[in-house]
């Protein structure tokens, strides 16, 4: 692959070669025009003193020409020629023209010219008109009235060679083509050197590049001294660095919590182990043991399990199938499993719903409402509120879920995303909540083509809003996805259950 510089190189030649050539061929054509204009002129004038020594005559055309007054036409060697006629006939041609010339058959009284072959096989260049001659002032004072506009028309043609001409125009070729050569030439040094300092700020700014992230990933490339060109560069390279660093930060992050959530559990798995084997006991203490082990086994596989959704999520391999399902009617099947542990905590819990349909997968829908209602009934303070509410808005359905004694703050609620991020800091539910709920549920609804987001208030509501299609075509989905989530202050209507 060819370098920047290179190319700039040798674009900037082959650009600079055209326009040499250009201007070259237009000043060559400029002079070409002047040069053929002035052998014009000189030829015109021989004819003209041609014409002027042709003279209407005793009822004839007659030429009073000596040949010592224009030698040129009577020379042994490189002649110039002439020939007249009057009437289709020749009345006089140049001594040294062996072969009558044709007269040319559309002459006029203007000059016309053309570049031609001489009858020796030179090159040369001819000029023909048409004239009146001149009448004789005898013959005009003898000469009766009615025959006064008798006098007829001659064509007189007169060629020469044009080879000075021609040794000029060749000269003049060379000429430029070696001035437009060395201008290439010379210019093609002077854009090496301009290109190489142009180009200079470009290794500094990969040198900056370089040195970015050996030890910090923290640095920047600072803007400062950047050609106005790479700017853009520099801030996109600024951003991905910012990416970067939040990324490394987040699976730093994400390796010390595994980390932590599984070493407490497995920390308790050994210790009750521990203490069961360290004498023997009663059946009924080795079967709380096994029981206690398998609660905790199933966590720990259930943390596992969602970190594998979460990865696969990641990579994009999430597929949602499409069918119709009735929203209130998976919320209540959902909440079936939590019934018991909503009583046991005296939880009150309020609906606002009714029948209505969505388009939707329903496997991936009903792991979500698991999420959400988990985490409802597991952060509810003892003797709250559950409040669960779907709502009909103009293209799309709006399902919330929300519980009494929130420990997240507002500032804190856009957190909850974050995968293994707890408003509770002491991590008093380790081994059964890990964190990753939440961040399931917000990749899930990518997956569906809706949207989540969370309002909270400590210790009042924490709200989790979902926005969903409605049972319809797919206009109507991509309508959803470009409308912007709506969180609604309207309070629920009480419908305890």
């Amino acid at each position: 692959m060819r370098s920047l510089q290179s190319r700039l190189l040798w674009g900037t030649a082959g650009a600079t070669l055209v326009v040499f050539a250009v201007a070259g061929f237009i000043l060559f054509i400029a002079v070409r025009v002047v040069l053929v204009g002035e052998f014009d002129s000189a030829l015109d004038a021989k004819a003209r003193a041609v014409a002027s020594l042709t003279e209407w005559k005793r009822h004839r055309v007659h030429l009073e020409w000596d040949a010592g007054q224009m030698p040129e036409f009577s020379a042994a060697q490189r002649p110039e020629y002439f020939e007249i006629w009057s009437g289709g006939t020749t009345i006089a041609r140049a001594g040294a023209l062996r072969d009558h010339l044709a007269p040319p058959t559309d002459a006029r009284f203007e000059p016309l010219h053309e570049f031609v072959r001489l009858p020796d096989g030179r090159g040369g260049r001819q000029v023909a008109f048409r004239f009146k001659p001149r009448a004789d002032e005898d013959d005009v004072d003898h000469q009766p009235a009615a025959n006064s506009g008798a006098r007829p028309d001659a064509i007189l043609v007169v060629s020469r060679e044009t080879a000075e001409l021609d040794r000029v125009l060749a000269r003049l070729r060379w000429l430029l083509a070696a001035v437009c050569g060395a201008a290439t030439i010379s210019a093609m040094g002077v854009m090496a050197w301009v290109v190489r300092a142009g180009l200079r700020p470009v290794g500094g700014v990969a040198g900056r590049i370089a040195r970015v992230g050996n030890s910090n990933l923290s640095d920047r490339i600072a803007p400062q001294g950047v050609p106005a060109e790479l700017l853009p560069v520099v801030e996109r390279l600024n951003e991905l660095l910012a990416r970067l660093e939040a990324a490394f930060a987040r699976e730093k992050a994400f390796t010390a919590d595994v980390a932590h959530e599984l070493r407490t559990p497995l920390a308790g798995l050994e210790t009750a182990l521990e203490v069961c084997a360290a004498r023997p006991r009663e059946p009924t203490a080795y079967e709380k043991v096994v029981n206690s082990c398998l609660r905790t086994t199933r966590g720990m596989h259930a943390m596992v399990d969602t970190l594998l959704l979460l990865a696969r999520a990641d990579a994009s391999q999430l597929a949602a199938s499409q069918e119709t399902v009735d929203l209130e009617k998976l919320l209540r099947e959902c909440w079936i499993a939590y019934a018991p542990a909503a009583a046991e905590r005296r939880l009150t819990v309020e609906w606002d719903t009714s029948a209505m349909q969505t388009t939707t997968d329903r496997d991936k829908l009903r792991l979500l409402f698991n999420n959400l209602l988990d985490n409802a009934v597991s952060y509810a303070d003892v003797g709250g509120t559950i409040r669960i509410a779907i709502a009909e808005l103009s293209s799309s359905l709006q399902a919330t879920v929300s519980n009494t004694g929130s420990r997240v703050s507002a500032d804190e609620a856009a957190q909850v995303f974050e995968r293994f991020w707890r408003g509770d800091a002491a991590r008093t539910d380790t081994g059964r909540h890990c964190g990753l709920g939440l961040s399931l549920c917000q990749k899930i609804m990518e997956v569906l083509g809706g949207k989540i987001a969370v309002t909270s208030a400590k210790n009042s509501l924490f709200t989790v809003t979902l926005m969903l299609p409605r049972a319809s075509r797919e206009p109507e989905r991509q309508a959803l996805r470009d409308q912007p989530l709506r969180m609604s202050d309207e309070p629920l209507i009480h419908a305890t259950h």
